[in-house]
């Protein structure tokens, strides 16, 4: 400016009445020691000023209670004016003046300084005090009253009276107050615009998502970030392509579940032919709900409870399944992503997937190392590792640095780092500790890497979480009125089948249920021994005569027979070539059918023995025959299905040992506890509310899986 003004100085500007000369910029540091120990990068700017500022209007004042070791020889040589009030010795004095006076100062006479302006020119002063109170009043008159004695005279101390208020100027503003009052109004009648200021304001507490600009699905807004090296404050964006699987750590209450919602319900107001494409939003909710609100959202399949571990299951093995789907199909068509899928494809609709994962770390702590559990973990680490590229993304929570394993670690590319409980966490994270404090406001967080603030955009912008839900509700109402499509949800097992909703057979085999992995019918082989066990009120007997009538399906014109109690609807619901209620029936039975059991099946359709409540012939006469018909039917291919209650199938008769070493069965309602003594392979943590009546897990060659078996008509 003074170049293209040819103009020496700011002040010949002035002088000449430029329109366009600049005010002059004045730099206060109070306690300039703590600056350069605190800061010392800012120093070297201090002292570029120092040296070129002052033709240019820009002026320092420091201040310090010794220069010593402080100010340096660059900045000293730069620094004209030197004022010193009163110094603890002589040394400091003459470090400042080059005169040890100001070391003398009285101390009750507070302000007393010394200027030295050049060489040997030094002045003494008394500082003006800006916080005395004055007024314009007249005094009061004062009364004294003196001893008349010969001399000078004893003047009396006279206490004042009783109620008597302190005078007015003791309790008016003070001086400095009443000048900035009297600037301020001469500044407003002559119209003094407020003076720029050379940094931005403080990002604020709360910003609203929607007041951030349209969004795509490969464009989600984050939020706010500030930017003072450029003195900038912009929108960021969550960028899925290039940024891949993001980590929000925060400790409790600041903000990583809002900053999950706000994405899901960025993805919300994203999507659509002329923003890119569809954006499907799944959750899993390890935390406190706080993703439940976004299942109103048709853009939402499913937000899942982490207790739910069926369905938990279900998604991930979807989304790894996914992935493999989109990689072959992706590299046929020789993309690198899903936005060049779509377009070389013309498929538009082809949906970008975001998981939202609100709790790491009990997530990892349920399914890392949980026996059964593990290969879902195991998928979840590939869909972190490679969904990037294939349009499958996922956005997780956590409460400190350790709770992302180094397995995981490698594929996150981006981390978001909000308040934390231990202040050697941010260190961990690559970020500067002086950033957040505990009084950052929530969703105030700062990238790894970076010093620099942001403030995350939340629903409507409010905090509170039933205003964010009724602004959510809102928005699902535009979207389903808009017509925008449903994702598909992840269904649940149904609790209740019906056996005439399902085919005679699945594969060539007799529907044994409903999988819970496919959510389709499964079957079982109707050879060897099959173990039915469960607690009282599990649904054992219904569970035997859906089993028995699915045989009868299979077999219409086989052979099955059946053993047990007179009473029970099994033995009732009339599908037997011939049934035994007895021990001497049954006794009699058995010895008849090993003659035909000790031959394989010449028609390929086995020989069918149904025993219920088999530890009640244990000790009889039914014992051993039973013992001999199950050994022959074992080992050449007929059918055994046998059921007792679980703590029964622990005894080591032979008779129970012999149907519990085909290793193969049904376990309904169970405990982790019954793999191995029942199938000698380890069951998973599972909690009995997981399986309702009629549901239970069934163990083939050491293969778990979740069944619902149907309820026979």
């Amino acid at each position: 400016l003074l170049n293209r003004k040819k103009a020496k100085d700011l002040l010949a500007m002035e002088r000449a009445g430029d329109p366009e000369t600049p005010p002059a910029l004045v730099i206060v540091v109070d306690e300039f020691a703590a600056l350069v120990s605190e800061v010392p990068e800012f120093v070297d700017g201090v002292v570029d000023v120092a040296q070129r500022g002052r033709s240019l209007g820009l002026h320092l004042i420091l201040a310090t209670q010794r220069p010593a070791g402080v100010i340096k020889d660059n900045l000293r040589a730069n620094t004209n004016l030197r004022v010193a009030l009163r110094m603890a010795d002589e040394h400091d004095s003459t470090d400042v003046l080059g005169s040890p006076v100001a070391a003398g100062f009285d101390p009750g006479v507070p302000g007393r300084g010394a200027v030295r302006t050049g060489p040997g020119r030094i002045a003494l002063f008394q500082t003006g005090y800006a916080g005395g109170r004055s007024t314009s009043a007249p005094p009061k008159a004062a009364i004294g009253i003196e001893t008349l004695v010969f001399g000078p005279g004893e003047q009396w101390d006279v206490p004042a009276a009783p109620g008597q208020d302190e005078a007015p100027h003791e309790t008016g503003p003070t001086d400095i107050a009443r000048a900035v009052r009297t600037i301020q109004a001469a500044a407003t009648s002559l119209g003094v615009p407020e003076p720029r200021k050379p940094w931005l304001p403080e990002l604020a507490p709360v910003v609203d998502l929607s007041d951030l600009g349209s969004q795509s699905d490969a464009r989600l807004v984050l939020g706010v970030v500030d930017l003072p090296a450029h003195q900038e404050q912009r929108t960021l964006h969550y960028r899925p392509d290039r940024d891949g699987c993001m980590v929000v750590y925060g400790t409790s209450g600041s903000g990583k579940s809002t900053t999950l919602r706000a994405l899901g319900v960025g993805a919300g107001m994203a999507g659509g032919a002329d923003a890119g494409g569809p954006l499907h939003v799944y959750g899993l909710d390890f935390g406190s709900g706080g993703l439940a609100m976004l299942e109103p959202l048709p853009h939402v399949g499913s937000v899942i409870d982490g207790s739910d571990a069926e369905r938990v299951s279900r998604l991930v093995r979807w989304l790894r399944d996914a992935c493999d789907d989109r990689a072959a199909r992706y590299a046929k068509a020789r993309a690198g992503t899903i936005g060049e899928y779509r377009a070389l494809t013309c498929r538009p609709d082809e949906p970008r997937i975001l998981l939202l994962v609100d709790g790491l770390s009990a997530f990892r702590d349920g399914y890392e190392t949980q026996p059964g559990r593990a290969a879902v973990w195991s998928a979840f680490q590939r869909v972190v590792a490679e969904g990037r590229p294939l349009g499958v993304h996922v956005v997780m929570s956590a409460e400190r640095p350790g709770a992302l394993p180094s397995s995981l670690a490698g594929s996150v590319q981006r981390r978001l780092v909000m308040r934390q409980a231990d202040e050697n966490a941010y260190g961990v994270l690559d970020v500067p500790k002086d950033v957040l404090n505990p009084s950052s406001s929530p969703g105030r967080a700062v990238l790894a890497g970076s010093a620099d603030e942001l403030q995350v955009a939340v629903p409507g912008g409010r905090t509170s979480p039933a205003e964010q839900a009724r602004e959510i509700e809102g928005l699902a109402a535009r979207m389903r009125a808009a017509g925008v499509r449903p994702a598909p949800p992840i269904r649940r097992l149904p609790s209740l089948v019906e056996l005439s909703g399902l085919p005679v057979a699945v594969g060539g085999l007799p529907v044994l249920g409903v999988a819970d992995e496919t959510l389709e019918p499964c079957g079982f082989e109707p050879h060897g021994t099959f173990l039915l066990a469960g607690l009282p009120g599990s649904g054992r007997t219904t569970v035997l005569g859906a089993l028995s009538a699915s045989l009868r399906r299979f077999l219409p014109q086989g052979r099955l027979y059946y053993v047990g109690s007179r009473r029970s609807p099994v033995h009732a619901s009339g599908l037997w070539t011939e049934a035994a209620v007895t021990a001497e029936e049954t006794a009699a039975l058995a010895r008849r059918l090993v003659a035909d059991l000790v031959v394989p099946p010449a028609d390929g359709e086995p020989i069918v023995l149904v025993i219920e409540s088999i530890t009640d012939f244990l000790g009889g006469p039914a014992e051993q025959p039973l013992t001999e018909a199950v050994k022959a039917a074992r080992r050449n291919d007929h059918f055994v299905l046998a059921e007792s209650e679980t703590s029964t199938w622990g005894s080591a008769w032979p008779l129970v040992a012999e149907v519990r070493n085909g290793r193969r069965g049904l376990v309904l309602q169970p405990d982790h506890l019954d793999g191995d003594a029942l199938f000698r392979t380890a069951f998973p943590r599972m909690g009995r509310a997981e399986f309702p009546p009629g549901r239970g897990v069934y163990v083939e060659s050491g293969r778990l899986l979740r069944v619902q078996v149907p309820v026979a008509d």
